[in-house]
This record gives structure tokens, C-alpha cells and sequence, in this order.
């Protein structure tokens, strides 16, 4: 019987607008798919690279081909510390590296859509936001040892930027609501999913970050397998179908108003 080499660790790097610069590792480790997810922005978008919620890495999609069976994520851990700031910048440790922050990332397979932007050719998604109804508490990876939401905030995970990632060595951090008090992680996360039996990291051949709160916030960086350096940048759009009928939307309701004026 001749034995098949593992395929090493993979990666994809993007670079965008506003110093956004991304990059997400695949490995087999112990039987299970380790993503790592990594913030390398060395300064945010806004005077003086000063930090802004466009600059928070967020979300992480990916396509796995020959489907997603048997693909389920099953932990989330701060590789970076975690920190806070406050609205004049300053900086506090919250927790060393090493942090299960599970109960805040949400991962889920299948289509990732936000009312009627959907982001095509990915079959996979982490985030540590909503997303505008993307993702939500049922898609949640797990709690951890301080119960369902560690943030704190008062909303339901995946909410807000809480334990989203920041660049992990710039210390620039804009008075901004989005930001200030919120708890960051300062550089990489890792995530760890099981998968079937034959799985290899040769079906990752595509991948997309995501910034801010929202689904294509400040536009999505995009790379392939084939394609390096990756460079593209994509603006999500709302489906034809959508467009269609909420114009018929508009022509109804215009339409009752003249009934009405009549």
C-alpha cells in the first residue's frame, strides 16, 4: 500500500482599500481543519490610522468543493490577547492569549446571505457579527467557561465588533463607538472544524474576508487559489430579483397613494 503525503498548510493573503490586509492558514491538525484568521492592517483607515469598524476583521468565508458534509466547527480561541480601548485610545489587557471566545464567533455552512446580498461561490462562514442577519444565536460555535456572552454588552451573539479581530501592532485607536469598550482581539484567532474522513485541504480553493458589522461592509476582499498576490475587492449587490420587486414595490405603493388622493 503507498501512503499519500499530507498537503501542508495552505494560505491566502489579501490586500485592500484603507491598509486592510488579511490572511487565513487551512491545516489538518489532530484529525480536524484549523483555520487561522489574522488582522495584518499595521494601522487603521481614518486620520492617522486611527481604527475604524471597516477596518475589523470580522468574518471569514471559504469554499470547501465536493460539498459540506460533515463540516462542523466546534472551537474558537484567541491566538492574540485580548484588549479593550476606550474612547481616548488607551489600551487594556483584557485577557492573555489563549482565550475561548467560542461563545462569541458563529460559524455555519450552506449560503451566507444578508436580506438580498448574498456573497457567491463560498459554501462556509465565520463571524463575530450578525451581518446583518446572516448569522444568528443558533449558529453560535459553543460557550465558554464564563457562559453565553462574555462580552457583556446586553445583545445576543454574534453582536456587535465583541472579539472581533484587530491589527495586532498598531496602537492607534479612533473615538468611535464601534471600537471604544469593545473587546478585540489583537491580531490572530483560530478556529477548529471537524470533517469527514478523506477530507483534504485541496478543496479550499477560495476565500473572502469580511470588515465592520455588516455583510460587505467597506467591500469584501476576495482570493484564490490560482490567483496571487490577491487584490480584489468586491461590492456585494442586491439580487435582480430583489431590485424587481421592490420596484413593483414602489409602483404599488404609488399606486395606492392615488387611489388615496383621489
Amino acid at each position: 500500500m503507498v501512503s499519500v503525503p499530507a498537503l501542508a498548510a495552505i494560505s491566502f493573503t489579501a490586500t485592500g482599500s484603507g491598509n486592510r490586509n488579511a490572511s487565513a492558514s487551512f491545516d489538518i491538525v489532530s484529525g480536524k481543519l484549523q483555520v487561522t484568521l489574522t488582522n495584518n492592517a499595521t494601522a487603521g483607515s481614518s486620520t492617522g490610522g486611527d481604527w475604524v469598524p471597516i477596518d475589523i476583521l470580522s468574518g471569514l468565508f471559504f469554499n470547501v468543493s465536493g460539498g459540506t458534509s460533515g463540516i462542523l466547527a466546534k472551537d474558537a480561541t484567541s491566538t492574540s490577547r485580548v484588549s479593550e480601548f476606550t474612547t481616548s485610545g488607551a489600551e487594556t489587557t483584557i485577557y492573555a492569549p489563549g482565550r475561548d471566545i467560542g461563545s462569541e464567533w458563529a460559524a455555519k455552512t450552506g449560503s451566507i446571505t444578508s436580506g438580498s446580498v448574498t456573497v457567491a461561490g463560498v459554501n462556509v462562514g465565520l463571524a463575530s457579527a450578525g451581518l446583518g442577519g446572516a448569522f444568528g444565536s443558533g449558529d453560535v460555535i459553543g460557550n465558554d467557561a464564563d457562559g453565553a456572552d462574555i462580552q457583556g454588552i446586553g445583545g445576543t451573539p454574534p453582536d456587535g465588533l465583541a472579539y472581533s479581530i484587530i491589527g495586532g501592532s498598531s496602537s492607534n485607536y479612533d473615538n468611535n463607538g464601534g471600537v471604544a469598550n469593545r473587546s478585540l482581539v489583537k491580531g490572530t484567532a483560530t478556529f477548529l472544524f471537524d470533517v469527514p474522513l478523506g477530507f483534504t485541504l485541496s478543496q479550499i480553493n477560495y476565500v473572502v474576508f469580511n470588515y465592520g458589522t455588516a455583510l460587505g461592509e467597506g467591500g469584501l476582499l476576495t482570493c484564490d487559489s490560482t490567483t496571487k498576490p490577491c487584490t480584489t475587492e468586491i461590492t456585494l449587490v442586491p439580487a435582480p430579483g430583489s431590485l424587481a420587486l421592490a420596484g413593483l414595490a414602489l409602483l404599488s405603493l404609488a399606486g395606492l397613494r392615488r387611489r388615496a388622493v383621489r
